[in-house]
């Protein structure tokens, strides 16, 4: 006489359910899985035959953290993951742990494109329209600045506002945390205190900022003022803020992270190398006009946001009515600004650390941008009558200047050194040469 377990029979059931309900999104966010992991597995085998750029330094700090128990960073979440790795996976090296640690949160990242988008359509979604959308999300994370005028030179990253980075680690471990932020952060903002749902909004809200402050603050610094600024345009159409919402879930946790970060990086107490003495300093254009290599740089600035700018002016006034638009492009002004308008001081000014904060705003605008087409001109993303085909043909033709641009990135090996043609292959282990000539 056997002994039953009731409980074990209905959650099989559940799950079954659940993805028989779900099997369009399992299959397709699957096949973008495998699309992304194998591309990105490419992509990062062929930047590390030319160095291991930023990987060097964030894989050899993160083993030792693990050995010494300490915190040599304020944004530490990757090195944790790269020491949760090297746990599960005991005997990577470094390159292995750089490699799966780019594959997966590439595919992370993706994952959550495809969760962002396909909220604009409504459900069930059918099996074609789920692939589409998992080629869009493709494209999504490969589409890079317009960089056809550089092509001669070689540059195809310095001196534009890049989106899909490769060489740097901890803009992969912000992306799949940075959107559901933004998509969170746009529900509170624009929310009655009332609204059903939006404790827990602000619980989920609270805890996506501290791990996206963790892996890197750039979004936050951005996210931040935009949110101020939206909550001031309603206040002077006298409608109703959520402040609880605002404060706890977004603010505070917000804040402090912030000038705990400040502090640890600021402050001189850290021992890590790449914090050296440093400022942060009123520098207009000073970065920027040093990495493009003498090119105009309103000019390079045009071709990074060339198509969510093209979307938002030529949908316009519905764009400014779509809340996620219009809140990832007041985001994006600031990380522009930032970009454009600061530097660091000492040591430090070549880094060019605060053009992280224009990336991943930029990357969010894009896909804000594409989820405002989605959803306006579904069934088709072209839209019905003829002058929303002209003005969607015009911004796809350009969002295609981006993909092609960003697609011969990748397939260089998506390395950041203007002219990196003739650099020479030392593989994983060898240091690539300087990004440019002469620091600024």
């Amino acid at each position: 006489m056997s002994i039953s377990q009731p409980e074990a029979a209905p959650a099989s059931r559940s799950w079954i359910a659940w993805m028989r309900a779900h099997r369009v999104e399992v299959v397709s966010e699957l096949a973008l899985a495998l699309l992304v992991g194998l591309t990105s597995g490419y992509t990062a085998w062929r930047m590390f035959t030319y160095g291991n750029f930023d990987y060097g330094y964030h894989v050899g700090t993160a083993l030792e953290m693990k050995d010494q128990l300490s915190i040599e960073l304020p944004h530490f979440l990757y090195h944790l993951y790269v020491i949760l790795l090297s746990v599960i996976l005991p005997g990577l090296s470094e390159y292995d742990l750089a490699m799966v640690s780019i594959v997966t949160l590439r595919i992370a990242g993706a994952l959550a494109v495809f969760w962002l988008i396909s909220r604009a359509l409504p459900r069930p979604l059918t099996l074609r329209g789920g692939l589409a959308l998992a080629g869009i999300a493709f494209m999504l994370v490969i589409v890079t600045a317009i960089t056809v005028p550089t092509w001669p030179d070689g540059q195809f990253y310095l001196g534009y506002i890049g989106l899909n980075a490769f060489h740097n680690p901890t803009l992969l471990a912000l992306v799949p945390l940075a959107l559901p932020t933004a998509w969170l952060a746009t529900r509170i903002t624009f929310s009655d205190p009332e609204r059903p749902g939006l404790a827990r909004d602000t619980a989920l809200s609270a805890l996506l900022i501290v791990l996206s402050t963790l892996a890197k603050p750039s979004y936050l610094l951005c996210l931040l003022p935009a949110v101020g600024m939206l909550s001031l345009w309603r206040l002077i159409r006298r409608e109703r803020l959520p402040w609880r919402a605002l404060i706890l879930g977004l603010a505070l946790p917000g804040v402090i992270l912030l000038a705990w970060q400040y502090v640890f990086t600021y402050g001189g107490g850290s021992t890590s190398d790449s914090l050296s003495e440093s400022s942060i300093e009123f520098a207009p254009f000073k970065v920027m006009v040093w990495l493009s290599n003498d090119h105009n740089i309103s000019g390079l600035f045009l071709l990074s946001i060339a198509f969510p700018a093209l979307v938002y002016v030529l949908f316009f006034p519905e764009t400014f009515k779509d809340r996620f638009f219009t809140l990832s492009a007041v985001a994006a002004v600031f990380g522009a600004s930032y970009a454009y308008l600061l530097a660091e001081g000492g040591d430090r000014t070549g880094d060019g650390n605060f053009i992280w904060s224009a990336e991943i705003t930029l990357f969010i605008w894009f896909v804000a941008a594409m989820r405002f087409l989605i959803r306006r001109n579904r069934p088709t993303i072209f839209g019905r009558d003829a002058w929303t085909r002209v003005r969607t043909v015009v911004v796809l033709a350009v969002f295609g200047l981006h993909l092609v641009s960003g697609a011969l990135f990748e397939l260089r090996g998506a390395v950041l050194n203007t002219g990196y043609t003739n650099l020479p292959s030392g593989g994983y282990y060898d240091d690539p040469p300087p990004t440019t000539p002469n620091p600024p």
